[in-house]
């Protein structure tokens, strides 16, 4: 492996992960709201 190539795939494990725990926050939200509506 080249080590210029490392810091792009950090870069990408990196926003993968960040829009990971963002999709999971939003959904986790939007649960909670329907669940305020249904009450």
């Amino acid at each position: 492996m080249t080590s210029p190539a490392m810091p792009d795939y950090k870069l990408l494990i990196d926003i993968g992960n960040t829009f990971l725990k963002w999709g999971l926050f939003r959904a986790a939200e939007g649960r909670a709201a329907d669940n305020r509506l249904d009450s």
